[in-house]
């Protein structure tokens, strides 16, 4: 008499769609786009090539995808939790730590995740080559737009010039607090690679909305006093 054992040890693997669309991010997070081959990729997959024809079409449609598959639901929960942030302050302005929050929190809890470290470095590499081109704007054109808008209306009394230039600088710090204070070398990364996504949130918010408050003095490229 057979008996029944239960659920197999192993679990059956994810479907194909899936299995390329990982496959693709490892490769992409580790090697970037121009020097991952769809070749290498489906290796990884265990799939062969009709199967990436047939769900993608093309290198750069798969590229489209993985991009999608992350980003896509942090960019609307960013847009979720600023829509909510701005009923509840009822035409009020809406102080910029706020604004920050909606756009930062979804990403820093993205890159807590198990997958998140791999997904930070596609997507630095995928800047640094310069692969996103058009994906960028479909990708976060309108988030970009959403999120500028609002810090114009926080910081009605910052000259465009100086919202865009503080952003431009916000945004590195954003880009090491998603690395994660692990990737420095030496006492520092000790002292903080127990750093929770809490702690790392709240110092972020803290820092960069302190910058953003700070008063504009006016005349571009000046020394500092000393």
């Amino acid at each position: 008499m057979r008996l029944n054992r239960g659920p197999t040890a192993t679990r059956e693997p994810a479907d194909t769609k899936e299995r390329i669309l990982a496959a693709a991010e490892r490769m992409f997070s580790r090697q970037g786009y121009a020097a991952s081959s769809l070749r290498s990729i489906i290796a990884d997959a265990g799939v062969n090539l009709a199967a990436v024809h047939y769900h993608f079409g093309s290198k750069e449609e798969l590229l489209r995808a993985v991009v999608h598959r992350r980003v896509g639901p942090v960019n609307e929960e960013r847009l979720r939790l600023l829509d909510e942030y701005e009923r509840a302050a009822r035409g009020k302005r809406l102080p910029v730590r706020k604004v920050l929050e909606a756009f930062l929190a979804p990403a820093i809890r993205l890159s807590r995740e198990p997958d998140g470290a791999a997904m930070v470095r596609m997507v630095a590499r995928l800047y640094i080559e310069d692969a996103l081109g058009e994906l960028a704007q479909h990708e976060f054109g309108e988030v970009i737009e959403r999120f500028n808008a609002a810090l114009r209306r926080s910081l009605p009394e910052l000259p465009e010039r100086e919202l865009l230039l503080r952003t431009y600088l916000g945004m590195g710090a954003v880009a090491l607090a998603m690395r994660g204070p692990q990737t420095f070398p030496g006492p520092l990364s000790e002292q903080l690679k127990d750093a929770g996504e809490a702690e790392i949130l709240r110092g972020l918010l803290d820092f960069l909305s302190a910058g953003f408050r700070a008063p504009w003095r006016r005349g571009r490229g000046s020394r500092c006093a000393s």
